[in-house]
């Protein structure tokens, strides 16, 4: 596997010379890294999404991410990339298999939703207690639709790389409800700690999906995704934040 990262790239960014390779160029954010990571060669471009560069806005107007190029054509949406890629693997080694598309879907549509309420609790100045309810509603679900090690049971499936990205900033969102402690304190929760979470099975749940070693090799650590959430909240996005 051949993966060549870049920066993140803002508006007055140049187009970065990736190379063309039979498995496809993305123009990726956080949803399908994971995926593309486990199964494809790939070069990996990241996009500041507050300042997006012309040529990005030309190859995607809607200014959506992730994108994947591949032999020139284009896949913008998160569940179609990554379905796109798991079928590299092979019929017989699939992840969709494991938990099946209806359970795919079911874990698209509980994302989407603790996504909303997750992403205005960590980006934006203020939220609600609409807000706060939405997302605690939405972990009690998710905390009962695991029922083994992983979501489809004992195996890993392409639902958990639905659902995982967007639970990986668990703490942070935790902290701005409950703890408040400083952006550069706040850091992953231990098994102790997670297991005296309101959400007990799916914060061990998060801890067994960081152990894995792809998806150690591409996360961002806790306190750097606590501190660049603060400075959105802040109205200054830095995507460099070390």
């Amino acid at each position: 596997m051949l993966t060549c990262s870049f920066s993140v790239l803002l508006n007055n960014a140049p187009l970065p010379n990736v190379c063309p390779c039979p498995r496809g160029s993305s123009f990726s954010k956080y949803p399908t890294r994971p995926i593309c990571t486990c199964m494809c060669r790939h070069d990996l471009v990241l996009i500041a999404l507050a300042d997006k560069p012309d040529w990005f806005l030309q190859m995607s107007p809607s200014g959506k991410v992730p994108m994947l190029l591949n032999e020139g054509a284009k896949l913008i949406e998160s569940d179609l990339i990554m379905r796109f890629v798991d079928e590299l693997r092979g019929a017989d080694a699939q992840l969709l298999t494991v938990c099946g598309i209806d359970k795919f879907n079911e874990t698209l549509v509980l994302t989407s939703k603790y996504y909303k309420a997750a992403h205005t609790i960590l980006f934006k100045k203020a939220y609600s207690a609409e807000d706060e309810a939405t997302f605690r509603s939405t972990c009690d679900e998710l905390n009962k639709l695991i029922k083994g090690d992983y979501l489809a049971g004992d195996q890993l499936s392409l639902a958990d790389f639905v659902l995982f990205p967007m639970l990986d900033r668990l703490e942070v969102i935790m902290n701005q409800l409950t703890t408040h402690a400083a952006p550069d304190h706040v850091v992953e929760w231990s098994a102790v700690e997670a297991e005296t979470c309101d959400w007990s099975v799916l914060a061990s749940y998060l801890l067994r999906m960081r152990q894995l070693p792809d998806v150690a090799a591409f996360r961002q650590p806790t306190r750097i995704q606590s501190m660049f959430a603060e400075s959105m909240r802040l109205g200054a996005p830095n995507p460099d934040i070390v």
